[in-house]
């Protein structure tokens, strides 16, 4: 009972920040997504300017497919932006497991609720995996929708592989954030050393 609201206190005091979070990527989604078709109906001229790179800027910047539905996300949401993003968002939520409580002078009031420090940890990081898992899906409906206005014809497998990839890549940055900043007691501390 306790371990919910500790869980549902730590979504409700920071509901804007992930509302923000998630309006973000659907904004972001929206833009790619409307310039999708200009790139599709030009796909010649597409190919005509990618020969003209050299080869090894290509395969960095994975443009050997862009015109195709599958090329174009990974290149423009999926290479480097979203993953980031991700990364940023496990960081800044793991940074808080038990620094915030340190930093703000309120950790000897946490520590006196009636449950142990474990139990307070698990409720912490249950949160910010229902965090990472409540965004990736956000993000990844909106990919979906996207696909079908599009006519895209991009798998249900890949948008699912896409969750996984973005759950993953958030969870791993929230641990190190959670981790060093649980052991520094210091926010910035976790944030910065799983941003680098």
């Amino acid at each position: 009972m306790i371990l919910d609201a500790i869980v549902g206190r730590s979504l409700r005091d920071r509901w804007r920040s992930l509302v923000a979070w998630q309006v973000g990527l659907l904004a972001l989604v929206t833009v790619q997504m409307a310039v999708y078709p200009t790139v599709r109906d030009t796909s010649t001229d597409w190919e005509g300017a990618v020969e003209s790179f050299p080869e090894a800027l290509r395969e960095i910047l994975r443009l050997e497919d862009y015109t195709s539905p599958t090329g174009y996300l990974s290149t423009e949401l999926l290479s480097f932006v979203v993953p980031f993003i991700f990364m940023t968002l496990g960081a800044t939520w793991g940074a808080r497991v038990t620094a915030e409580e340190e930093e703000g002078g309120t950790a000897d009031i946490t520590w006196t609720l009636p449950i142990t420090r474990r139990e307070y940890l698990a409720s912490r990081w249950t949160t910010g995996i229902v965090v990472l898992v409540m965004t990736a899906l956000v993000f990844t409906s909106a990919l979906w929708i996207g696909n079908l206005l599009l006519d895209m014809k991009i798998s249900i497998g890949h948008f699912g592989n896409v969750a996984l990839m973005l759950f993953l890549t958030g969870l791993t940055s929230f641990a190190l954030a959670g981790t060093v900043g649980t052991s520094t007691g210091r926010r910035s501390v976790g944030l910065g050393v799983a941003m680098v």
